[in-house]
């Protein structure tokens, strides 16, 4: 405020709305630059390190892991959600699958 010869004269120095966005604004440019800063970048990495492949089974399993031979074990994953009721009363085989196998 101003006095000038006995008035009071208030001074408007415009709207603050744009003032206050463009601060915003500038605050949230420069809190986003640092923010990509500290981004780590991308890293490659190769997904055949330590991959472990046998080709074809190995000796004295032939056909346990087959699905004949493992129609039970499969099928009972399903059991949630199957309507009809002989199929949801089944139950998982005993043993472990794949106990005997080499490499499960």
């Amino acid at each position: 405020m101003k006095e000038s010869r006995g008035l009071t004269v208030a001074r408007n120095r415009g709207p603050v709305g744009p003032r206050m966005s463009m601060s915003a604004a500038l605050i949230l440019m420069l809190a986003s630059a640092s923010w990509a800063a500290q981004t780590p970048v991308r890293e490659r990495v190769s997904f055949n390190a330590d991959w472990r492949f046998a080709k074809n089974d190995p000796n004295g399993t032939a056909g346990k892991l087959s699905y004949s031979s493992i129609r039970n074990w499969v099928l009972t994953t399903g059991v949630a959600f199957a309507k009809d009721p002989n199929f949801a009363s089944q139950k998982r085989p005993a043993g472990n699958l794949g106990a005997e196998v080499a490499y499960t």
